[in-house]
């Protein structure tokens, strides 16, 4: 039957609650500062500007050192209680992605100068028109950035553990298995006198309590199961395992445990993708002048659509890389503290760089209907906005 843990439930929605009304404490201050007269002016007033970048990376440094200090703290309670150490772990990366928020507007420009000059280079001219209006508003640019890279650090540290465990533990299964196939026996002499006998196995080695086995050369699995069943029978108290059947169960295990996370990230991804498509929405609602004014001086509507799709995929790109990069980061750290892992294993890197790609692709299709909505905007319309 169904068991509802009521208690939990209810927590959850308590700490959704908190953290909606928290989350809106630094918007609904700002929004408090701004004078009457600047909220007749244009709806970018309180996003531009150059952010205030001494004390925004001020705040970063000290937040990356708590970061640090709580990914030390993992290590050093690591070999005391695990549960403990992943929790303090989590907190670290937490922690760090509240130090990419803070110094968001500042990054913005650091992104613009790098990824946006790739961005206009493939782009052309919508791609410039894509990474200027990036910078015009750093604080709504970072805000995207910050929560699409959490999805994204969530989804590449899953990954990049998960593929480290695997690595490990096949390492380990390798170590305990010299053989296809170990039976432990209290009689291990007389076992392996029985299985040589049979010209179907070879003996490769015996110990105090087990006989490893491998198929003769030209026999198959199946021929190899018939033959230590056939070497048993009428011996009880033989225990068999074959490393074939121990590394299936064990792939089938992690395979089962890579869908139940990715499942679970997927809906921070979605909720992050949706963020993006919002964000560009609004964008477009309150620069419809502005666009108007490009229609006016001779940039078509194709080109209106391609620049708000080359502004999303400006975003999408920094998320990716930078998500990618600090869960990689944290993903071996985790394996490190919980020893399950040996680190970074290189075929990561291509399920990292699927999830990059896969995350650039999604933010442009997120803004497939800011686009076309952009593209709409007639030029008289839009001038008419002046007045």
């Amino acid at each position: 039957r169904l068991v509802v843990p009521w208690p939990g439930l209810a927590g959850c929605v308590l700490i959704a609650v908190l953290t909606t009304v928290a989350s809106a404490v630094a918007p609904a201050l700002a929004a408090a500062r701004i004078p009457p007269l600047a909220a007749l002016g244009t709806a970018a007033a309180g996003e531009s500007g150059a952010p205030r970048a001494g004390r925004r990376l001020l705040l970063a440094a000290l937040l990356v050192a708590v970061a640090a200090a709580g990914a030390v703290g993992a290590f050093a309670l690591g070999a005391a209680d695990a549960a403990l150490a992943l929790i303090a772990l989590a907190a670290s990366g937490m922690v760090f992605f509240a130090a990419i928020v803070a110094a968001g507007p500042v990054l913005v420009r650091a992104l613009a100068a790098s990824l946006g000059r790739m961005v206009a280079a493939v782009g052309g001219s919508p791609g410039r028109l894509a990474t200027a209006n990036a910078t015009q508003v750093p604080r709504r640019t970072a805000a995207t950035i910050s929560v699409l890279a959490l999805g994204v650090g969530l989804t590449s540290a899953l990954l990049v553990a998960l593929a480290s465990a695997q690595e490990h533990a096949l390492r380990s299964l390798d170590s305990y298995f010299p053989a296809d196939i170990a039976l432990s026996s209290p009689d291990p002499a007389g076992l392996a006198a029985r299985l040589d006998a049979d010209p179907a196995l070879v003996v490769v080695s015996t110990d105090e309590t087990a006989v490893y086995v491998d198929p003769a050369a030209g026999t198959g699995e199946a021929d190899a199961r018939r033959a230590v069943d056939t070497a048993l029978a009428g011996n009880p108290g033989v225990t068999v395992q074959y490393a074939a059947d121990v590394r299936a169960e064990l792939e089938n295990e992690l395979l089962i445990l890579r869908l139940i996370g990715l499942a679970l990230v997927g809906m921070t991804m979605l909720v992050a993708v949706v963020g993006v498509a919002v964000t560009l929405m609004l964008s477009v609602t309150e620069r419809v002048r502005e666009t108007g004014l490009l229609r006016a001086v001779g940039l078509t509507r194709r080109g209106v659509r391609a620049m708000v799709a080359w502004e999303a995929v400006l975003s999408g790109a920094g998320a990716a890389v930078l998500g990618a990069v600090i869960g990689a980061v944290y993903g071996v750290l985790g394996t490190q503290v919980l020893d399950v892992g040996d680190g970074f294993v290189p075929s990561s890197l291509t399920s990292l760089g699927l999830l990059v790609a896969a995350v650039v692709a999604i933010a442009a299709l997120a803004a497939t209907i800011p686009a076309v909505r952009a593209g709409r905007v007639p030029p008289v319309t839009a001038l008419g906005e002046v007045t």
